[in-house]
């Protein structure tokens, strides 16, 4: 029995009634079943006899610090206010800050603060020349990119690798 993957119902069905009906021991039922008898007896503790399915158990390991309220609170902050830095929203939500940042990757959420300043006239002028620049560039070769340059710093040297 692997951790974590359950043993199909009908393994299951077989073993109670081997275990139970047929009265044989742990050490029996395992042989007939190709397996250990410690494998009857996790089967046996684990599975009801009736419905065939894992009994619920007490999850192992430390209990989660955070309930699913402040889980809740902490990716509503985060989405809501991206100037806030993720220091900030861990005093907000009265988290340490490693443990809001824990959080953020368990549920696989990215903090990035965002840049807020606008841009200006000339940053916006600035785009458009470089990329006009740069279309016409490649209308006049449209090879131009074609070229791979490698250079080798320690022996001044350098190669042109032609991609097609």
């Amino acid at each position: 029995m692997v951790r974590g993957i359950p043993v199909d119902p009908t393994l299951v069905s077989v073993v109670f009634k081997l275990f139970s009906e047929k009265n044989k021991n742990l050490s029996a039922v395992g042989r007939v079943m190709g397996k250990n008898h410690k494998w009857v007896k996790n089967v046996i503790e684990s599975y009801d006899p009736e419905t065939k399915k894992r009994k619920v158990v007490k999850p192992k390991g430390r209990p989660r610090i955070t309930s699913g309220e402040q889980d809740a609170e902490m990716l509503g902050l985060v989405q809501a206010k991206r100037e806030l830095s993720a220091a900030k929203i861990a005093v907000e939500t009265g988290l340490a800050h490693r443990t809001l940042l824990n959080q953020l990757r368990e549920f696989k959420t990215r903090r990035s603060k965002a840049v807020l300043d606008e841009l200006t006239q000339e940053h916006k002028d600035n785009r458009v020349f470089w990329c006009s620049f740069q279309r016409e560039q490649l209308l006049e070769n449209p090879t131009l990119f074609h070229d791979v340059g490698f250079s080798d710093e320690d022996r001044s040297t350098c190669t042109v690798v032609r991609s097609r």
